[in-house]
């Protein structure tokens, strides 16, 4: 790991105080528009910035030898990690956060989460663990020959978040009757706020998924894949660094660039194919000279 996971990690963990632990959350209790900001940062910002900053490697090498051993050889957490594999994949992921930010933003639901604070805090792991999912299906398959998955996941995405952004922003009526008499405090009508409120899911949102989708689309792009330049950059146009060439997995199957060693394999096949490059320059012009 270097010092900059440990901003992006630190960048998220941010993200997550300013959602949960600040007065953004007691604001959303009067104000749609806030409350939307919260779960603008619950999906869409929070699990980027954690997973950036690769946190399990630092949770899994920060245990005592003998208790990472008995827990990643436990078949809780093989069947835990089998079950987050599969649900991490780009359809059953998508999947999980479409159906989480529809079934959520509901009128019925949507209300049912404010009355009740443990439904709410239900309704906030869900937006969470979803969009954890979510970004780290991207990110896998986004980082392989799957690319075209993660761009199909991420356009959707894009899709159905700004169609709910907009049914909410152009909504004649009021939908969640729980802020018509409390936005007025700020100065705002319920319905103005329920219009900022659907803008807020509908632009600054949908704009982090159409970043996402250009990213993709750049690596899915023929001739794009420089899998020899730098010893495997991987398709996600260098957002998560260079792969490294080293393809045994270790025991704990960490990050190969965590393990000893792999920069060293990676920067001698490279020295080997500038010295093979040079010899073969020389060589010709050797032949040349003779010729002449």
């Amino acid at each position: 790991m270097t010092y900059s996971h440990v901003v992006w990690f630190a960048l998220g963990e941010a993200a997550l105080i300013v959602a949960l632990v600040s007065p953004l959350d007691a604001l959303g209790g009067t104000l749609l528009s806030a409350h939307m900001i919260q779960h603008g940062l619950l999906i869409g910002v929070a699990p980027l910035l954690l997973l950036v900053g690769r946190p399990g490697v630092a949770f899994a090498w920060a245990l005592p030898a003998d208790a990472r051993k008995k827990l990643l050889g436990s078949r809780f957490w093989r069947s835990l990690a089998s079950l987050a594999n599969t649900l991490s994949r780009p359809l059953p992921a998508t999947t999980l956060c479409g159906l989480a930010l529809w079934v959520w933003h509901a009128p019925g639901a949507f209300e049912a989460a404010l009355q009740r604070e443990w439904l709410h805090t239900f309704e906030h792991a869900a937006f969470f663990g979803t969009g954890l999912l979510f970004w780290r299906a991207v990110w896998d398959a986004g980082s392989s020959h799957h690319v075209g998955q993660a761009l199909g996941a991420a356009f959707l995405t894009l899709m159905q978040g700004g169609l709910l952004g907009g049914l909410i922003t152009l909504a004649p009526v009021l939908l969640y009757g729980w802020y018509r008499d409390r936005s007025e405090l700020w100065g705002l009508t319920p319905l103005e706020d329920q219009q900022l409120a659907g803008l807020i899911m509908w632009v600054p949102m949908s704009v982090i998924y159409f970043a996402l989708s250009l990213v993709l689309a750049r690596g899915a792009a023929p001739g794009h894949a420089r899998a020899g330049r730098h010893c495997g950059e991987n398709r996600l146009g260098g957002l998560t660094g260079p792969v490294p060439v080293v393809t045994r997995p270790g025991p704990l199957e960490l990050d190969p660039w965590d393990r000893p060693g792999a920069r060293a394999v990676c920067h001698a096949r490279r020295w080997r194919r500038g010295r093979a490059s040079r010899g073969w320059r020389s060589v010709i012009i050797q032949q040349s000279v003779a010729m002449e």
